[in-house]
């Protein structure tokens, strides 16, 4: 038998970040905060509220896989 998809489990020590959390971190995926473009999403660089400087990948939403 399968057991039920637990994302805590898989994330383990990682913080789970809202896309409020994210769009604020990146000025609203604002095009000058741009680090790179690939065929899955956008990579933005975002400073979050306690400083951290993080790397965003916003994913395409018309994706076709799977």
């Amino acid at each position: 038998m399968l057991k039920q998809y637990d994302p805590e489990v898989c994330l383990g020590h990682l913080k789970r970040y809202t896309f409020k959390e994210l769009r604020a971190a990146t000025g609203h995926f604002n095009a000058k905060n741009i680090l790179g473009k690939g065929g899955y999403g956008i990579v933005y660089k975002g400073t979050l509220n306690d400083g951290t400087t993080v790397a965003v990948k916003r994913l395409k939403d018309n994706n076709n896989f799977g």
